[in-house]
Order: structure tokens, then C-alpha cells, then sequence
């Protein structure tokens, strides 16, 4: 037997849990938000989630080599190369950023000399990506700071380390479906619920 949620309304009889009317549900003090950013921050096990796995990721050890010989350690972090100061964070960042969004940058930052100073997190919502429209062919990757253009990079400009997750629905480009998704629908219930 079919389950039915039947209401009066304006002298007509409405069922509520298959109308289409989007008058039939009344939100009262608002319809909750809840878009990606809300819920990283205002549903625990969602911004738990997302920082476990990052932190998980910062703390792996790991060397730097040059030839065969180690030259710094993440357990004697000495900038031996001199552009890293502080690689748990910047490793940590770059994993939140794939986790939320399949995407990661850096840029190294360099002296009037053109000498490499510091390895620099990139927010990733300040690259924008272009494409052929016909080939999809990657064009550049523009960085905007404060709405204004601050550089477009080339594909292969090596001053821009880009980091993209790609899967098996994407040939060139970060693939659209990210680890975030499946947690903010898990969040998504919780967020609601708590609404509700």
C-alpha cells in the first residue's frame, strides 16, 4: 500500500510528499543553506573528515634527495634546500585543497635575481582554467588577486606546480567529482537534520 501524507490547504486537498509545488513546504526563518563551504564549516564530522586525511598526508615521512644522497628529512627538517620552511603545512594545505576540490597550486616565489626564495600555497578559486573551446586543449591558468588578472601561466610554466586529481571520467582536465562531494552528501543529512 502507498504511503501518503495528505493536507488541506486553500480548500484543495494536496499530497504533500508528491507535489511539485514548491509553495506546499514553507521554510519557517529561512531555507537553510547548506552549499559546500557550509557544510565544511558548520557540520563537525564534515571538517573533521577533510583535516584528518590532510594531517594524515603532512605527517608522512619523507627525504629529499639529490643523486643518491639525502640532503634533509622530515624528522631533522633542516631548509637545506632553502624555498621550504615550513613543508608539514604546505603539504597539509595542498592535501585539503585535493581533498575539496581535485585541484592544488604553488608558486615559488623568487628574488630580484630570479634566485627561488619560497615555495607559496595557492588558494585554488584564484586559478581560473582555459581551454580551447573546439579542441579543449589547455590554454593558460590565470591567477586573479582582488578580481584583477596577477599573471597568466602557461601549461608548462614551471614557476606554477599544479596538482589535479584526475579519474576516468577526465582525460586533461581535475576531475569534477571529489572526495568532498561524497562527504558533504553524508553531511548534507546530518546539516538538514539538524535544521529540521
Amino acid at each position: 500500500m502507498a504511503q501518503r501524507l495528505i493536507a488541506l490547504t486553500n480548500e484543495k486537498t494536496v499530497d504533500l510528499l508528491h507535489s511539485d509545488d514548491p509553495a506546499v513546504w514553507n521554510f519557517f526563518g529561512g531555507k537553510p543553506d547548506a552549499g559546500g563551504g557550509e557544510l565544511y564549516a558548520r557540520v563537525a564530522a564534515a571538517f573533521s573528515a577533510v583535516n584528518k586525511v590532510a594531517l594524515a598526508v603532512s605527517n608522512m615521512p619523507f627525504v629529499i634527495l639529490r643523486g643518491d644522497k639525502e640532503i634533509d628529512s622530515s624528522a631533522k627538517w633542516k631548509n637545506e634546500l632553502g624555498f621550504m620552511p615550513n613543508p608539514r603545512d604546505l603539504i597539509r594545505r595542498i592535501a585539503q585543497s585535493i581533498i575539496l576540490s581535485n585541484t592544488a597550486y604553488a608558486r615559488m616565489g623568487k628574488n630580484r635575481a630570479g634566485i627561488p626564495k619560497q615555495l607559496h600555497f595557492i588558494v585554488q578559486t584564484s586559478i581560473s582554467i582555459n581551454t580551447a573551446p573546439v579542441t579543449g586543449e589547455l590554454i593558460s591558468l590565470d591567477r586573479y588577486v582582488g578580481g584583477q588578472l596577477e599573471k597568466k601561466y602557461a601549461p608548462d610554466d614551471n614557476e606554477l606546480i599544479r596538482f589535479w586529481w584526475l579519474d576516468d571520467t577526465t582525460e586533461l582536465l581535475p576531475a569534477v567529482n571529489t572526495s568532498f562531494k561524497a562527504i558533504a552528501d553524508a553531511a548534507g543529512i546530518l546539516y538538514f537534520a539538524d535544521t529540521f
